[in-house]
């Protein structure tokens, strides 16, 4: 491979990077953290790894429970 084409593969990739729509992924269509992950590691989607889901995609209900528990716990202590 010679050096144009090298240069032509890693703009291939950036493209891809730069242009990826999460709304059509398959893997991405029905999730409810899409507005929030955006398809997740741009590197993982376009090597087509299939564990692409962070853990918190499973925790993130009592996650967010959690910190408002504290935020209201907080905002109690200075009244």
């Amino acid at each position: 491979m010679d050096d144009t084409s090298l240069v032509s593969l890693n703009v291939d990739k950036y493209m891809e990077y730069l242009l990826y729509d999460p709304t059509i992924d398959e893997m991405c269509i029905d999730c409810k953290l899409l507005p929030i992950c955006m398809g997740g590691c741009p590197r993982r989607r376009i090597e087509r790894v299939t564990e692409r889901c962070r853990d918190y995609k499973y925790v993130l209900e009592e996650y967010l429970k959690d910190i408002a528990k504290e935020l209201l716990e907080k905002k109690q202590e200075r009244v």
